[in-house]
């Protein structure tokens, strides 16, 4: 019973931090290919997106981000094992600096759907829905699994080679150290 209470408590306190428009959806939140249909009946819409950063555009008094967008976890982190269904612009008054909003990074961002811009990808000009953000959530980069360390779980390729013979920082490629 306490191993219970005390998984519940990591997991209240991981999701404490989100801010409430990201954690929570609006009432009625608006799916990504239902405003697509037709962006004019959803004019001023909440909604909460997110996905993989493309791109940062920034103008004199705004940032123009444009996002590939991915379905969204209950808790409001994109789920990128899925495929991704397109791509829309958010735009706030704020710099966001692209060093920190870097290409490949997650975003969720919530705010009102506000019609269409037009954005060119190679020689292509598609119209991507344009949001106008309240609010946004950079997730955290999270390590890579397989560290330098062998810690892990799966496959580290130092540490497993065919044949069963350990490798490893302090050994040759025989079956003891250095011989």
């Amino acid at each position: 019973m306490k191993a219970i209470v005390f998984m519940l408590s990591i997991f209240i306190a991981a999701c404490a931090h989100l801010p409430p428009d990201i954690r929570n959806p609006p009432p009625h939140d608006l799916a990504y290919q239902e405003a697509l249909i037709n962006l004019k009946n959803f004019n001023e819409a909440p909604i909460r997106w997110g996905g993989v950063i493309v791109g940062v555009e920034n103008l004199q008094d705004s940032s123009l981000v444009q996002v590939l967008y991915y379905p969204l976890s209950c808790r409001g982190k994109p789920q990128t094992e899925n495929a991704p269904l397109g791509r829309f612009v958010f735009k706030t008054p704020e710099f966001l600096d692209p060093a920190i909003y870097a290409k490949n990074r997650l975003i969720t961002v919530a705010g009102t759907l506000s019609g269409a811009i037009e954005r060119k990808i190679g020689e292509r000009s598609l119209s991507l829905p344009l949001v106008v953000a309240t609010t946004l959530y950079l997730w955290p980069q999270t390590r890579d699994i397989y560290s330098w360390s062998g810690i892990g779980f799966g496959y580290h390729p130092y540490f497993w080679r065919p044949h069963h013979r350990f490798y490893g920082p302090f050994y040759g490629p025989f079956h003891g150290p250095f011989w």
